[in-house]
């Protein structure tokens, strides 16, 4: 592709978590700012009855919606969700956005149409170190109860758990030491960013015990959250 076509990017991922058959209503919102560049998916909360309150997750099935939000209507449109679904009360869900380095101009184009470069210009995003990462794990299935409590122990409140595959010609093959399953579980934690390393290392050691091989985790950056009772902040 030529570069040209890659610009660095005025837009955000926004992610929305909401107890399931609430989807709908996240949709709609978009649909009322003209956001139509979303996906939507199923997960299962993790989380403990005595934290609800902290982690702002009712009952344990979740409608996950992934959106492409530029940035200037980030703010709009979260106040637009917290009117009509309330994220600001304990148990309604949870919404926070990922900066997005680089993105395709034709997806630019059905937001900015025509001043594509000059309309990206005005929106580049800004440095926002924020105070929560996203910690990403994928693990086999069924191991996910004791990942969780271990990353719990360590300061995390509690996450999302997405089922997934992997896909590869050779689905037993090993790759730096981890076994590539055709079926994986994706967890998904809000981590303050002062226990990220924390969280992330008893997630390793976890993993280690429980399958005798090293973890997939990673973490991202999140600019806004909502929904996410804000802990004290270093």
């Amino acid at each position: 592709m030529d570069n040209k076509n890659i610009i660095n990017s005025p837009v955000k991922w926004m992610v929305t978590i909401v107890e399931r058959g609430q989807g709908q209503k996240v949709a709609q919102v978009f649909q009322e700012y003209q956001i139509n560049i979303h996906l939507v998916t199923l997960g299962i909360g993790t989380v403990k009855s005595d934290i609800l309150d902290y982690i702002g997750l009712g009952g344990p099935e979740k409608d996950i919606l992934m959106s492409l939000v530029p940035s200037d209507q980030v703010n709009v449109l979260i106040q637009a969700m917290n009117q009509r679904l309330h994220f600001s009360q304990p148990g309604k869900g949870i919404i926070f956005t990922l900066p997005l380095s680089c993105i395709t101009a034709a997806v630019l184009n059905q937001f900015y149409g025509g001043d594509l470069m000059q309309s990206a210009k005005d929106v580049a995003p800004k440095e926002n170190p924020g105070f929560y990462d996203l910690v990403v794990t994928v693990l086999k299935t069924g191991i996910y109860p004791t990942v969780m409590e271990a990353a719990r122990q360590a300061g995390a409140g509690g996450g999302t758990l997405v089922k997934a595959r992997s896909v590869g010609a050779n689905e037993t093959e090993k790759f730096l030491n981890i076994t590539l399953n055709p079926e994986k579980e994706i967890l998904f934690l809000l981590v303050p960013k002062s226990q990220r390393h924390t969280v992330m290392q008893a997630i390793c050691n976890s993993v280690l015990i429980e399958t005798g091989e090293r973890a997939t985790v990673f973490s991202l950056p999140i600019d806004e959250v909502l929904g996410l009772r804000q802990q004290e902040q270093q």
